[in-house]
């Protein structure tokens, strides 16, 4: 599982799949979950849909992970054919310069002034978002346009998946949510030889960096009995002061909470969906993490578990370092729990009780 599980993520982090232009992640992801899937279904919006029928009736079953990835967008041609951009999702400046990025199929460089003649050096100040721009070896505007490039065009980071010295430990731009995506495929080439009652959709969503917009649709869509969102979650374990928090390599993440509070933003794990998560975790010997990260991050769940009259919904996130950057790291191991995580919770879910209380 280990081996597959990397060589779907390689695949999936070479493509270009900024939120909102996420169409070549979702017709890949598609055409491969197409062959282990009752039926698979594209909705105008993009997200996809992969359905599994269980031996008999019971509850349904939402696993969401999103396509999209942090990036950019072109918002001026320079008449020296160098283009301005603005950030789509939340990206930090300080990781900006000298990234090698792509911009509607055509390699290039983010630049900005050099560290020789850069007026601000001396005062200690950093140079400006405004001051980047992207380089892709054009030598006007009028080139840029002749290549495809307009104002509007994604701009993504460039780069293949590689692994470090510990071949487990894998390195790559848009980890943050292909590693999701190649979970569900994984899972659903397990759920043919795995006995269970209900449903399964299997859900890629778009715009999870930017609106959540695309679970919000697809929660409404389906209006499923329950949900995990997979996801990562920035790995705590590169500082002295993170060191006993969650890390990479030591198992999936099991979020309890997570939310921006000043946006009023957020998710508790419902009782019923992390309860069957971590029985299933001490079923099959699986080493998870507990996290509770209020007032960070968010994730698809936010919107989804508002849906229509309400989705008990739960986490299995991995930890990857790096959040956001062109060059993320996370552990292959831990997504290996988490798809033994969700064929352990798919088992019981004929038994599962969703009640908040039970009268």
């Amino acid at each position: 599982m280990k081996e597959d599980l990397k060589r779907i993520l390689t695949e999936l982090v070479a493509l270009s799949g900024v939120s909102g232009f996420e169409q070549d992640v979702i017709r890949t992801v598609a055409k491969k979950i197409k062959p282990f899937a009752d039926n698979v279904e594209i909705d105008n919006f993009g997200n996809v849909y992969a359905v599994k029928e269980g031996l008999r009736p019971g509850p349904t079953l939402m696993v969401a992970a999103h396509a999209d990835e942090v990036g950019g967008i072109v918002s001026e041609i320079l008449p020296n054919g160098l283009l301005r951009f603005q950030t789509i999702g939340i990206v930090s400046e300080a990781v900006l310069p000298a990234t090698r990025v792509i911009v509607n199929g055509i390699n290039g460089v983010i630049g900005s002034e050099p560290a020789h003649l850069e007026r601000k050096a001396a005062s200690g100040e950093g140079g400006s978002y405004s001051q980047l721009y992207i380089d892709i070896g054009a030598n006007s505007d009028v080139e840029v346009r002749e290549w495809g490039i307009e104002v509007g065009c994604p701009v993504s980071y460039a780069g293949a998946l590689m692994e470090l010295g510990t071949p487990d430990r894998i390195c790559g731009h848009a980890i943050d949510n292909r590693i999701g995506c190649a979970i569900v495929i994984r899972l659903f080439q397990e759920l043919g030889t795995l006995r269970f009652a209900g449903k399964v959709y299997g859900v890629i969503t778009v715009q999870e960096e930017t609106t959540m917009s695309g679970a919000r649709i697809a929660a409404a869509r389906l209006q499923p009995d329950c949900a995990i969102v997979l996801d990562t979650v920035p790995a705590a374990d590169t500082s002295a002061e993170g060191a006993g928090k969650f890390g990479i390599g030591r198992g999936p993440v099991i979020q309890l909470a997570e939310g921006v509070q000043r946006a009023y933003v957020g998710t508790i794990a419902h009782p019923a969906v992390k309860g069957a998560i971590l029985r299933a975790a001490a079923e099959r010997g699986i080493r998870v993490q507990l996290a509770a990260e209020v007032g960070h991050w968010t994730t698809d769940a936010a919107g989804l578990h508002i849906a229509g009259k309400g989705v008990p919904t739960g986490f299995i996130s991995i930890p990857r370092r790096y959040a956001h950057s062109p060059a993320e790291v996370m552990d292959i191991n831990d997504a290996v729990g988490a798809v033994e995580l969700l064929k352990g919770v798919i088992s019981g879910l004929g038994t599962l009780d969703l009640r908040f209380v039970s009268l």
